[in-house]
């Protein structure tokens, strides 16, 4: 009995710690990366309209770059959880009762604009 409620015990501990990581995971790739990636972008505009310094760009960079590291480490943190839930429950975790949360998706850069074609192309002779 005593085993028994001690292996029901870390099981709900290692349930506890995979919600907890997966939703700090969750609140990095849904609020604080994309968030850090939109200061970092307006800081640039601000400071090609020179309204900022280069050491500003630089800042908000390292921040942007802090922020997708501390992701990661939240990642890190998911899979050791999960690792840690499957070694208590002796097995494969039931997908319904962890999702595992994927990588931020890039924001589409704006592909560069192709140069206008000439409606006729001129013949290679020439013509007085």
């Amino acid at each position: 009995a005593a085993l028994e409620n001690q292996v029901r015990l870390e099981v709900r501990l290692a349930r506890s710690r995979l919600g907890a990581a997966r939703k700090s995971a969750e609140r990095y790739k849904a609020a604080l990366v994309p968030l850090s990636r939109r200061v970092a972008a307006e800081t640039l505009k601000h400071y090609n309209f020179m309204l900022l310094g280069v050491y500003d760009v630089l800042r908000t960079r390292r921040d942007e770059f802090e922020r997708q590291s501390e992701y990661i480490d939240a990642l890190r943190d998911y899979w050791s959880a999960w690792a840690e839930l499957e070694r208590a429950l002796g097995g494969k975790i039931p997908p319904e009762l962890a999702a595992a949360p994927s990588a931020p998706q890039e924001t589409p850069k704006a592909a560069p604009e192709k140069p206008a074609e000439p409606e006729t192309v001129p013949s290679p002779e020439h013509q007085h």
